[in-house]
């Protein structure tokens, strides 16, 4: 299986778009919302560090799996073996075989793959696999993406210096066939500023941009998921334009308070393969 990258990168920041929404009150819905949910089961694990789960949303992606496995072995934080959950939307490609030989890879990590019988949908899968996880804190790559070197180490040392948020996020640089991406300077995290959002904040919000990370390498504790019943389908979100991962990024900020480094990309996200607000 080949890991290398075989086609031309652009290198961007990712593009803040303001779309036209439905006529729906986005604050007035996350408080609408906020009624609903009761905040207390809300904890933050100790050590957290020991219980790490990437989780791998699959479909028709097989030729892009190699890459985003070799992001998670490239990273720099390495202290603690994590769990690596491929979950397979029933694919019908080679996504099997491709997971079947990263599977067969020598490593500390615990690559485990989930395969469904039917498809569920993005949303459902990852659902499924945090459901049944004994794991505290979660990151989402989704298959045809790939973390930055220091993702992991940001996530775990901003969780620990910030002990008040649930969920973290980033932009990502975009890129679409590329052979090589470009270098990405490692900055100490003292020297990257963190934007936190607030629950009372949320009221205000009017775009679904208000509040804006990249799916990949967005991470959230079990704690906060289970406070708001996690991931929803379409007919559920708090406004019909809402893609699964902004749904429940606010939902969550909705209850917790949500970090977000605006100006620090942990991720590379690929623009010519996503499945789409549909998927």
């Amino acid at each position: 299986m080949s890991m290398g990258l075989r086609h031309k990168i652009k290198y961007r920041l990712i593009d803040v778009s303001k779309k036209l929404l439905p006529k729906e009150n986005i604050g007035k819905s996350l408080k609408n919302f906020q009624k609903t949910v009761s905040a207390g089961g809300l904890s933050r694990p100790d050590n957290f560090e020991d219980k790490i789960e990437i989780i791998i949303p699959c479909y028709n992606h097989s030729k892009y799996l190699g890459d985003a496995y070799q992001s998670i072995v490239s990273q720099t934080w390495k202290d603690k073996p994590i769990t690596i959950t491929f979950i397979d939307d029933n694919s019908t490609d080679s996504t099997p075989k491709i997971v079947q030989s990263i599977q067969k890879h020598k490593t500390k990590n615990n690559i485990r793959y989930i395969r469904n019988k039917q498809n569920l949908r993005q949303w459902a899968c990852i659902n499924k696999v945090v459901k049944a996880s004994q794991n505290d804190l979660f990151m989402i790559l989704n298959d045809d993406d790939m973390l930055m070197p220091d993702a992991l180490e940001k996530t775990v040392k901003t969780y620990q210096k910030h002990q008040d948020i649930y969920m973290l996020g980033a932009h990502s640089l975009w890129f679409d066939k590329v052979t090589t991406l470009p270098k990405h300077k490692i900055k100490n995290i003292d020297d990257i500023r963190l934007t936190i959002h607030t629950p009372e904040m949320t009221r205000k919000y009017k775009q679904l941009n208000d509040l804006n990370m990249t799916h990949s390498s967005s991470s959230f504790f079990k704690s906060a998921w289970a406070t708001v019943n996690g991931y929803t389908p379409k007919e559920r979100r708090i406004n019909s334009a809402a893609n699964e991962d902004r749904d429940f990024q606010m939902r969550v900020n909705a209850v917790a308070a949500v970090g977000v480094y605006y100006d620090y990309p942990l991720a590379y996200w690929r623009t010519d393969s996503s499945h789409g607000k549909n998927y």
